[in-house]
This record gives structure tokens, C-alpha cells and sequence, in this order.
């Protein structure tokens, strides 16, 4: 309570000691805007395969009140089960189908339901930023209001907010967690120091990477600004934290499976990480070419900024105060982006780029430096300042030359992504692979048909569209000794080797699978065929630049849906 009161103090101040300055009344606009961008039309496309299972997992946790995968009908997993243990449980964090869940109790079950909560907690972690920066820069409001113009109005930070996912609560966790620590450090008030470990258990519980990377960021942050006049009680309490989520958070893993060979979950990203020091170091420049061609990071006003700080001129009043408090936001943001790089499940696919996804709460800390920037040279041109801030928040020109094809259309990742993002969000998105797909076996297959998919992220996507209809099978192998028994106590034909022969066959992308080929000897028929772009078309709504795609007008290629039907004579196997 003391708290909430707190906040509202701060927020009252910043409206009553400044209200007669402008910048205060244009504050409120942006973030009105910027609130107005990040929840408007929320249902104006299809959820993706990762929301449309945390959408499942969530309604599947209000029935039962257990984080379960399996509705009675369908059953809601990844590839083979890797994410579920032998209950048939979700070993992923938590937090965001506890969000998700809340947010369908009050929306309903539909796309708003299922993002609406994320979207609201993304407005909050705008809000939350914005108090840190009035934290940071209290007398500066010209540079404030340029820094957070330019988060308010990222449409990479929009795009993550949108989606029923963990991204908008690990932004705000993180936002939240380091204003905290500040509060703390200049005001010695446990009460901060409390709110800043809440917030590190709930960041982990929401994601285990990025919420150890948000701890630990914080942990070097200080090791690196502060350790010198930190005193030993203050060691202590700092250690006490970092034991008492470390030992909460082991204990949740190791309850849910995700420790021990009730899981696979673990073993599948110790395969895909990298561990040699060589191979980190790939990684990040991976990753930091990644979020340039993403528009995240501008290369030249890398370069000049750090040319800059390394001149220390008195003509740009580097020594200033406000610059050293910007430098030090700047700081944090390079910290976590590099820890959450190294911290994250992946490692850089064929394509050579890193999922920005993982290093999202970076994103506003690192927009910081596009502000310094433009407020450096306001201070030598106000027409060049201008310029520089309408190219830097309308285009993404200084992603070049490491600018790379988006995996959709082949495009490149350079071009006007604010104006494209207000225009997507406000007309009819193109009906997609899986909504095509769905309203066919609605109007054509039986009730409870059978319905093999080849692959599993567009079976999750048709679990959510059209689960209530037909029965997805053959998603578990027979030697997934973990799952068996549970398995076999919901329906046999979960079990690849075991299934009847399904009535319908659905083989996304055909020109880049064979399976299909494999089913003519065994009576199926061609029944549709739906010619659409291969595979990834029901990954354009992803927040990444290099996946998400703007335009709702995809050309066909040769790949397509290929659906076929099991004649009424067909074998009683099928493999």
C-alpha cells in the first residue's frame, strides 16, 4: 500500500510541478498515443503458434486450476512433448498463462482475451519508464521528452507488446526492477529494496533466461558504478536476494520437471547453446548485427556517440550531470542485451541473425542513445536535429548496410516500420494459412475427425481454431517413455505409431516436405489444395522485423496446403 502511494506521489509531482512547462502536457499526448498504438484492434490478426498455446495452456489453467496441456479433447505441446512433463504439465515459466488466463476471464477466450492483459502491461512499462527517466533526468526535460518520443513510438517495442506472450511483462519487470534499485541506493528505504526482489522472482517466473539475466544485470550494474562505496550490510542483504531467488527459482524447476529427466526441455537447450568463448563472442556480433538490421541500434550514431563520449568536449557538456545519468541507462541496456544474449536458449540459425525476442527489455535503454544523440545536436542545429529525428523515428535507414531479408518475403528489413505499423493495425489483416485451413475442416470434416498436421507449430495454431471440432493426432512417439502412461490415459491416438489411420491428412508447405508423398499408396486423395506462401505465412505476426511482415498481400509461390482426404476403402494402417 505504502508502495502504490509512493508511486502516485511521484506521478502527482510530475504533473504539478511542471504543469505549466510544455513538455509535461506533450508527455501525456505521446503516451496517450503511444497507449492508443499498443491496445487498439488487438484481434486484427490470427494469434501465431506461441500465442495461440499460451492462449490453450491459459483457458486449460482456468478450468483446472493446473498449468495442464491436455483440454479433455486435444492436448497443447511442442514438438513430441518436449515442453511438458510426465503429467503432461507446461514446464514453462508460469507467469505469462497466469497473465493470459486473468486476461480471457475478462475478455473471453478470442484474440483481445488472449493479448489484451500483455497489451495493458505494456502500456504500464512505458508508464514505469517514464518515471525513470524523471528519475534520471529531473531537470533535462527536453532530452527526457526526446527519449521517450523515441520509445513510445518504437514500433519493434509496439509490436512485442501486442502479443500474448512474456514479452511486455519482462520490459516492465526490468523497467521496474532497476527504478527500484535506483530508489533504494538514494534513499536507503527497505521498502525499495523489497519491491526490487518481488520484481527479480516475478521477471524469472515469467522467464527463466531473462529473468536471471535481469538479476544479474542489476548485480553488475552495481558491481561496476557502485561496489566501492557499497557497505558490508549492504552486501549482505544484495547476497540474501540473490540466494533467496536463486533457491525459489530452483525449486519451482525442479517441482515442475524441468531439472530432472521428467523433461526434455533442459537437455534440448544444452543442445542448442554454445559454451566456447569463441563461439559467445560470435554470438553477440551476431546478435548486435541482428538488432541493427532490426533498427533497434543506428551503426553511425553508434559510432558518433562513442566518438563523442571518448572526445568528452565541453562543447556537447559530456561532463554534465544529465549526460552521465543518460550514460548510465545506456549502460544498463548494454549490460542485459549482452547477458541475455549469452544467457538465452539459441544460438544464430542458418540465416546468421539472433531472436531478438530474449534481449526485448534492452530495447528502451538502448533507445536511449538515439535521444542523447538528436539532444547533442540540437545543441549545434536545430534543422539537422529535426532531420535526424524524423529519419531515425519514421525509417530505419541506419540499419545499412546490415540491413537482411525479411524470412517471408524476401524484402529487405529497411522502410518506414512506424507508418507501416499504424496502417497494419488499422485494416482487415489477409485471412492466413491456419484460418483458411480451420474454416475448411469446419465446414467439411466430421465431428471428431482425426487430423494428422506435419508440422507442430501450425497444429497448435488449428488445437486453438478448430480444436472444438476435430481431434489432432499423432503428436507423441511410442518410445516417449516420460509421457507414455499419461499419454495413454487421455486418447490413443496422441500416439504417432499407434493412431488409426486419421481421417484427413494436412501437409503445410508440400514443396519443402516429402511426407506426403508417402500417403498415395494408402487411399488418401487430394481433397483442396491451397496455394499460399510455404511454411513461415503463419509467422508474419511475430515481432521480429526480420519475421513480421507489413504488408497483408503475400505473393503465392509454388508451396501451398496440401489437404488430403481418407477414402472409405483405405487401409487400417498407414505407415
Amino acid at each position: 500500500m505504502h508502495l502504490c502511494k509512493s508511486l502516485g506521489v511521484r506521478l502527482g509531482s510530475l504533473c504539478s510541478r511542471h504543469c505549466r512547462q510544455p513538455y509535461v502536457w506533450l508527455l501525456a499526448i505521446l503516451l496517450c498515443a503511444s497507449s492508443y498504438l499498443c491496445l487498439s484492434n488487438l484481434d486484427y490478426a490470427l494469434l501465431w503458434y506461441d500465442e495461440a498455446n499460451t492462449a490453450l495452456i491459459s483457458n486449460n489453467f482456468l478450468n483446472t486450476g493446473t498449468l495442464t496441456a491436455w483440454d479433455g479433447r486435444n492436448l497443447a505441446s511442442d514438438k513430441d512433448g518436449m515442453n511438458l512433463n510426465s503429467k503432461a504439465h507446461e514446464v514453462l515459466p508460469p507467469l505469462m498463462y497466469v497473465i493470459s488466463a486473468a486476461s480471457i476471464k475478462l475478455f473471453g477466450m478470442n484474440e483481445i482475451g488472449a493479448r489484451g492483459m500483455h497489451a495493458g502491461i505494456g502500456v504500464l512499462a512505458l508508464l514505469m519508464f517514464l518515471l525513470l527517466l524523471r528519475q534520471h533526468l529531473p531537470s533535462n526535460s527536453r532530452l527526457l521528452f526526446l527519449i521517450f518520443l523515441l520509445v513510445c513510438l518504437s514500433p519493434q517495442l509496439l509490436l512485442y507488446f501486442r502479443q500474448a506472450r512474456y514479452y511486455a511483462f519482462s520490459v516492465f519487470a526490468f523497467i521496474a526492477c532497476f527504478y527500484f534499485y535506483e530508489q533504494y541506493w538514494r534513499s536507503g528505504r527497505l521498502v525499495h529494496f523489497i519491491a526490487m526482489t518481488l520484481l527479480g522472482l516475478l521477471a524469472f517466473f515469467n522467464h527463466y533466461s531473462i529473468g536471471a539475466a535481469s538479476v544479474l544485470t542489476i548485480a553488475l550494474f552495481h558491481l561496476i558504478t557502485r561496489s566501492p562505496t557499497t557497505t558490508k550490510k549492504q552486501w549482505l542483504l544484495f547476497a540474501c536476494v540473490t540466494l533467496f531467488i536463486a533457491l525459489a527459482g530452483s525449486a519451482y524447476l525442479y517441482q515442475a520437471g524441468f531439472l530432472t529427466a521428467d523433461n526434455q526441455m533442459l537437455h534440448y537447450f544444452s543442445l542448442q547453446r554454445t559454451f566456447t568463448f569463441t563461439d559467445h563472442i560470435w554470438k553477440l556480433f551476431t546478435a548486435l548485427k541482428t538488432v541493427i538490421a532490426c533498427g533497434w541500434l543506428s551503426w553511425i550514431v553508434c559510432l558518433l556517440f562513442l566518438l563523442q563520449w571518448k572526445a568528452n568536449t565541453n562543447k556537447i557538456d559530456l561532463r554534465s550531470q544529465d549526460y552521465g545519468e543518460a550514460h548510465r541507462l545506456i549502460l544498463i541496456g548494454i549490460l542485459f542485451f549482452v547477458l541475455s544474449v549469452i544467457l538465452s536458449p539459441q544460438k544464430q540459425n542458418f540465416n546468421a541473425v539472433i531472436e531478438t525476442r530474449y534481449s526485448v527489455a534492452a530495447l528502451p535503454f538502448l533507445l536511449v542513445m538515439k535521444g542523447v544523440f538528436i539532444d547533442q545536436l540540437m545543441r549545434r542545429s536545430r534543422l539537422l536535429a529535426a532531420i535526424a529525428l524524423v529519419v531515425l523515428l519514421f525509417t530505419s535507414v541506419g540499419a545499412y548496410p546490415f540491413n537482411i531479408q525479411n524470412f517471408n518475403t524476401g524484402k529487405s528489413t529497411l522502410g518506414f516500420h512506424l507508418l507501416s505499423f499504424i496502417r497494419e493495425i488499422h485494416r482487415p489483416y489477409r485471412p492466413d494459412a491456419t484460418e483458411q485451413v480451420a474454416n475448411y475442416l469446419r465446414e467439411h470434416a466430421d465431428q471428431d475427425n482425426l487430423v494428422y498436421v506435419n508440422k507442430f507449430a501450425q497444429r497448435l495454431n488449428l488445437t486453438y481454431y478448430a480444436g472444438d471440432h476435430v481431434l489432432l493426432c499423432c503428436q507423441i512417439d511410442l518410445d516417449n517413455e516420460r509421457l507414455a502412461a499419461k499419454v495413454a490415459s487421455m486418447r490413443s491416438s496422441l500416439f504417432f505409431d499407434q493412431s488409426a489411420p486419421p481421417d484427413w491428412i494436412i501437409i503445410f508447405d508440400p514443396k519443402h516436405d516429402k511426407t506426403w508423398n508417402r500417403f498415395a499408396k494408402h487411399q488418401y486423395h487430394r481433397n483442396w489444395t491451397l496455394v499460399h506462401f510455404p511454411m513461415f505465412a503463419d509467422d508474419t505476426q511475430r515481432p521480429e522485423i526480420f519475421m513480421h511482415t507489413f504488408d497483408p498481400y503475400l505473393k503465392p509461390t509454388d508451396g501451398g496446403v496440401y489437404l488430403l482426404r481418407r477414402k472409405p476403402q483405405a487401409s487400417a494402417t498407414w505407415f
